[in-house]
């Protein structure tokens, strides 16, 4: 237990001290949450680049620098937010994968369903056409399956699995009461703000613990 929390303990201290003082002249919850997010995305890249898989940093890294240009630039959110997940997503794909001795091809099959994911929530998240919206919510859906199950199927890392298996289903329904217009652009960015370090910070810290 002490190993945990000696592990996890700094990396909860340290961006709740990196924050403060920015958080506290806040009043947008979206960037409250984004600012919060950067800084544990930021903290988690830099603690796990010095550790023994530094590579794994990418994850948290590529996400935090997502984060900065978010805040920087809202209007264009939904791009640096996608860019964030066709990077990360098949980064946190490929830890698992490797972890469990996974072959080319079921690596690099994983991955292309990926891709085709993310690619298709980002159009529908984009398109204005309903159909078409629908469409490709269901294509991402649909591809999404095979990547559970593979992770499923996985016998090592478990705990990184069972952490990514519950979060990222998490994702499609937030997806669709967004879209939908369910629930306010601002709720859905706290919310993906918070699914993002969980899922993210989590897998790293998970995986080289």
């Amino acid at each position: 237990m002490w190993p945990l929390l000696s592990t996890l303990g700094p990396r909860i201290l340290i961006p709740g001290v990196f924050v403060g003082q920015r958080i506290s002249g806040l009043t947008d919850p979206a960037v409250i949450s984004q600012t919060i997010a950067f800084s544990f995305l930021f903290i988690s890249f830099a603690v796990v680049l010095f550790s023994e898989t530094p590579w794994l940093s990418l994850i948290p890294g590529i996400a935090a620098l997502a984060y900065w240009t978010m805040i920087k630039d809202e209007k264009n959110l939904e791009v640096y937010r996608y860019a964030d997940w066709g990077l990360t997503t098949p980064l946190m794909l490929l830890a698992i994968l490797l972890a469990n001795g996974a072959s080319f091809i079921h690596i690099l099959s994983t991955l292309g369903l990926d891709f085709i994911m993310i690619g298709s929530g980002y159009y529908g998240a984009i398109e204005k056409d309903e159909t078409k919206k629908q469409t490709a919510f269901a294509l991402g859906c649909l591809v999404f399956l095979p990547i559970l199950y593979t992770l499923c199927q996985m016998k090592k890392a478990r705990y990184a699995v069972y952490l990514t298996v519950s979060l990222w289903i998490l994702y499609p329904i937030l997806w669709y009461l967004d879209q939908e217009g369910f629930i306010t652009k601002e709720s859905s960015t706290v919310s993906y703000s918070i699914l993002d370090v969980i899922a993210k910070v989590g897998l790293v810290n998970v995986l080289h613990l």
